[in-house]
């Protein structure tokens, strides 16, 4: 074996585990996002139940059902994309500050 047959050795494992470990973290963040929203939306309908008559007079109910669906999906969304780039930008760090030494 020579030197070029253990760097394409070598460079095939990363990408396999590279593949793996993104993989890995799309699940990750797709199920805990999900869990955000869920946890968002019984928060917000347990805040709703909780309103005297005359909320409801005043708001449409079409409108807040809406808002239960919609509004909670875009912040769980928002909230999972900002974990996930915070952490992409720590990895990336890490790795500048790995090769520099």
């Amino acid at each position: 074996m020579t030197i070029a047959d253990d760097m394409h050795n070598l460079l095939w494992l990363f990408n396999s585990s590279s593949f793996g470990l993104f993989y890995y973290f799309q699940t990750l963040f797709h199920f805990l996002g999900n869990r955000i929203i869920r946890s968002l939306r019984s928060q917000l309908f347990s805040s709703i139940v909780r309103q005297e008559i005359a909320f409801f007079d005043k708001n449409k109910t079409g409108e807040l059902i809406n808002r239960l669906s919609t509004d909670t999906t875009v912040v769980g969304q928002s909230v999972t994309m900002n974990i996930s780039d915070g952490l992409r930008a720590v990895v990336q760090a890490l790795g500048g500050i790995s090769m520099m030494v």
